[in-house]
């Protein structure tokens, strides 16, 4: 239902290139982490893209799971590269900005669930603890920051992806 809302709101067809890239991203956890011996239980869209939940049968270690984690925004990034080349300026543009906002230290994110891997291999103890102030700080900002943009230009969705990013944070 939310997707169908968009989708009648989405004047720029936006929402479409979005979704592919979405797509694709997630493709590029999937297959490593498939190639490195892990599984996924299931996959389910959020508001600013999919979450990946790995079958804890197959588990991955640190390092397996940061090179998982990791592959989503390099295939983003490299999907950007590619759109760019073949003049697809919109679905370039989609793909460099969810490549960068995922790169972000914030737990929901992929730059969150890396440095929490890291945490983990260096500071076992207050992991979580550091992963979760890193994670409010970054929210916040991102918050501040969507403020400014709808406020000065009108432009909402970093407001709506940081009040996303911080109720999910709080719900952990």
């Amino acid at each position: 239902m939310v997707i169908a809302l968009l989708l009648y709101l989405d004047g720029q067809n936006l929402v479409l290139w979005y979704l592919l890239a979405v797509a694709i991203h997630e493709f590029g956890h999937l297959v490593v982490i498939l190639c490195l011996g892990g599984g996924v239980k299931i996959v389910r869209l959020t508001a600013i893209g999919a979450e990946m939940r790995l079958d804890m049968t197959r588990p991955l270690s640190y390092l397996k799971e940061m090179l998982a984690i990791i592959a989503g925004p390099i295939v983003s990034f490299c999907t950007y590269l590619c759109a760019k080349q073949l003049g697809w300026y919109i679905f370039a543009g989609v793909n460099l900005s969810f490549s960068i906002m995922n790169l972000l230290p914030v737990s929901n994110l992929d730059g969150g669930r890396f440095l929490l891997c890291v945490l983990y291999m260096r500071c076992p103890d207050r992991a979580e603890e550091i992963s979760y102030w890193v994670s409010a700080a970054f929210s916040g900002i991102l918050l501040g920051l969507g403020w400014i943009a709808w406020i000065k230009w009108g432009n909402m969705p970093l407001l709506l992806a940081s009040g996303w990013l911080i109720i999910a944070l709080l719900k952990n």
